[in-house]
């Protein structure tokens, strides 16, 4: 895509592309999670109600970690405590796929959670610092689209890691 007589600067572009991104952390770690479940049970020797609640502490973590990250970015500002959300995300990302049993899991996605919710509360307070009214509302409109893809790919990939 050029930019050269767009309405789109390089940065715009960039921007979208990093708030995109930060965005797609709960729905990833949902939607590619999802196939996942079946060989997870039979893994960890659980059963579907137990796997299942994985999503369910993945979301309670999602609620606390808004709870956490909004004040953190608003007292020592947006890059250092996404930069602290997005490794910590990383981390537990990979210490779930380490998880010997269900409870570990549990725990593991909890944290997975609280750090997924990093990325979705700071990129929309990017979007309100950096853009100012119609602008802001346009920036919204097209990473909410952009994230409407997801939910459509995701298990489609997460198929494919599984297997």
């Amino acid at each position: 895509m050029s930019t050269q007589g767009s309405k789109y600067s390089r940065r715009d572009i960039i921007t979208f592309a990093t708030l995109t991104s930060l965005l797609a952390f709960i729905p990833i770690s949902t939607d590619l999670f999802l196939p996942a479940i079946p060989m997870m049970m039979a893994e960890l020797g659980s059963t579907i109600s137990k796997s299942q609640l994985t999503l369910s502490l993945f979301m309670l973590g999602v609620a606390c970690g808004q709870i956490i990250f909004g004040p953190l970015s608003d007292q020592f500002g947006r890059l250092p405590v996404i930069r602290v959300g997005t490794m910590t995300y990383i981390a537990f990302s990979l210490l779930s796929s380490l998880a010997w049993n269900i409870e570990y899991m549990w725990l593991a996605r909890v944290a997975q959670g609280a750090a997924a919710a990093s990325g979705a509360v700071i990129a929309r307070a990017l979007i309100r610092d950096r853009y100012e009214g119609d602008r802001a509302a346009q920036m919204m409109a097209l990473t909410g689209a952009a994230m409407a893809s997801v939910p459509l790919i995701a298990p489609t990939i997460g198929a494919y890691i599984t297997v």
